[in-house]
Parts: C-alpha cells; structure tokens; sequence
C-alpha cells in the first residue's frame, strides 16, 4: 500500500500495488520497490531514472543522462505559482504535466527548488552530474566524490573498510546501483537525498503501471 505522496499523480497514498519479485531485469522508468537502509521493516517506492553506468544530471527540473535531455512523462509534478484573481493573491499549486498541458491558466510558472542536497553545492532541482556505479566498473575515489559514494562502499559494499582505505584510491563496484526519483518532483524524498540503491535492496517492480 503507497503511504505517501511522493508517486503523485501516477500512485495515491493508500493504493494498493501489485509486485512482481520474479524479475532481476531493471529498467529505467521502472516503478521499484526496495527496502528502506534505514529502517529495514519498511519498503519505498520510487521510479528508476538512473541506471548503472549512467552520468545523470538535474537541470532546472529536467533530467539529463549522458548528456542527453529526458522527456517529461505525463504524470510527473512539480509545484508551480500563479495570481489567483478570486483572492488577488500569488499561490502555489501542485500539478501534473498533463494537467498544465490541458489547464486555461496560462500563468503557471514552475518553482525551481533552491532547497540544498546536504554535503554538496547541488539542489532538488539543480543535481549532479553524477556518476551511478556498476559491476565491475570502479572510479578513484577523492575528496570532491568522497561523500557521494562512502556510503554505499563503507555499509553496503565492504563494511570492513574504513574511510583511510578508500580515500585518493581507485574502487571497483561490487554490484549495480540505480538513481531513483518520486513523480511529485517537490514533495519526495528520494535518491537526491538518500543516494543510489544497490541491486539487492530492490524487492520487485509493481506490475501495473
């Protein structure tokens, strides 16, 4: 059952979800459900943007991979501004691009988050570039990527290792990693905050999309 209101418009709080646990083959735009790190009795469910190997960037709401724009799907949502002329006022109004496409108010203007991503110069709607690893693939780690990749490689890839370990050395990936987003672009916690999601926290995709 969704428990937020992160998917919307594409899923409701309190819809039900059918998963299929069968398939390991992931691909992007997929709607995953996958365990939470940090509370394992609970599961999240986002929609997978980035895939491993792939450079992903964030420009101004719109989503770059490898350099190249991805188009909007329908439901995604962001929040927009507009002059309500009943009460003369400026307001906020969260809506689809499929709304916004068949609205009569053409003074939507979308909001550009300037809400910071801790331990970087990045924001929601301003992200990366960044690099999602996969299997077999390594970087060196340094002091510019240190806090993007620690920790997946120090809790979920070697947790015998220790920062001094990894630091101005080359890693190689363990397993693949994803890159996921909510629908509500403004109202989700996701892969902006919380980082790449191994391959093994996933536990299927819903079935109905």
């Amino acid at each position: 059952m969704v428990s937020s209101k992160s998917m919307q418009n594409t899923l409701y709080v309190n819809d039900l979800v059918f998963i299929n646990k069968v398939t390991a083959n992931f691909k992007r735009n997929d709607i995953i459900i996958f365990l939470n790190s940090s509370n394992k009795k609970t599961d999240i469910i986002k929609r997978i943007i980035g895939l491993p190997n792939d450079v992903l960037q964030i420009k101004n709401t719109k989503i770059y991979i490898n350099d190249k724009v991805i188009n909007d799907l329908p439901n995604l949502t962001f929040d927009y501004t507009f002059f309500d002329t009943i009460s003369n006022l400026n307001m906020i109004k969260n809506i689809s691009n499929l709304e916004l496409k068949n609205s009569k108010n053409f003074n939507f203007k979308k909001i550009i988050s300037k809400q910071k991503i801790k331990n970087t110069n990045w924001t929601l709607d301003n992200f990366g570039p960044i690099w999602i690893p996969k299997k077999g693939k390594s970087i060196v780690i340094n002091k510019n990527n240190y806090n993007i990749y620690k920790s997946i490689i120090l809790n979920i890839e070697s947790k015998n290792l220790d920062s001094i370990d990894i630091l101005n050395k080359q890693y190689f990936f363990k397993q693949n990693y994803y890159f996921v987003l909510g629908d509500n672009r403004h109202h989700s916690r996701d892969s902006r905050y919380y980082g790449f999601i191994s391959e093994n926290q996933i536990q299927g995709k819903t079935i109905l999309q």
